[in-house]
C-alpha cells in the first residue's frame, strides 16, 4: 500500500518560512524579507508573494504582530492617539519670534499693520490627518460615508461647530 503524500498545506513551517515571517515584520517588505530569510534574489518577489498567502504564514505573522503589540504596547489605538495629538499641536497658533539685539531677547515679529505674526505647521497637520483619515476610510473610492454625507452645512451651523471646537481647546 503506496503511502500519501501530505499536501502543502498539512506540512509544517520550516525554519527558512519562520525566518521570512520574523524579517517581514521588520519593514513589511516582503521581497526583503525572502531574501534576507535566504530566498533567492531571482526569485524573491515570487517566493514572497506565495508565502504571504499561505495561511500558516499568515497565521504566524499575525501571531507575532498581536505578542509585538503586547510587548511594546503599540496598539493601533496608541498610534491614533498619537496622530491625534499631533493634529492638534500642529494646529496651535506659536507666535513668530526674532531676537531683538537692542532688548537682547527674543521678541513676537510684527507685520506692517503691526499686528503679531503667528504661525502653526500646516504640512504636519495635513500628514496626521491624511494618516487618519486613511485609517478611518475618508479617502476610499466608494466609501459609505461619503454617500451618507450629503448634506451641506449653511454658515450658522459652521460658526456654532467652530464655537464648540474652540471651548474644548
Amino acid at each position: 500500500m503506496k503511502k500519501k503524500n501530505p499536501s502543502k498545506k498539512d506540512q509544517p513551517l520550516t525554519e527558512r518560512n519562520i525566518r521570512f515571517c520574523e524579517e517581514y515584520l521588520v519593514d513589511l517588505n516582503a521581497t526583503q524579507a525572502a531574501i534576507r530569510a535566504g530566498y533567492s534574489e531571482k526569485t524573491a518577489a515570487e517566493q514572497s508573494s506565495r508565502l504571504l498567502k499561505n495561511v500558516k504564514i499568515s497565521a504566524l505573522i499575525q501571531e507575532m504582530r498581536d505578542k509585538r503589540s503586547t510587548r511594546t504596547e503599540i496598539t493601533q489605538d496608541y498610534v491614533l492617539r498619537g496622530l491625534q495629538e499631533v493634529a492638534e499641536r500642529c494646529l496651535q497658533r506659536v507666535p513668530v519670534m526674532k531676537w531683538d539685539y537692542n532688548e537682547r531677547q527674543m521678541v513676537q515679529v510684527k507685520d506692517d499693520d503691526d499686528n503679531n505674526v503667528w504661525q502653526f505647521d500646516s504640512a504636519g497637520a495635513n500628514r496626521a490627518f491624511e494618516l487618519l483619515g486613511k485609517h478611518v476610510g475618508v479617502f476610499e473610492k466608494d466609501n459609505s460615508q461619503r454617500k451618507q454625507d450629503t448634506q451641506s452645512l449653511n454658515s450658522s451651523q459652521v460658526d456654532q461647530i467652530i464655537a464648540e471646537l474652540r471651548k474644548k481647546r
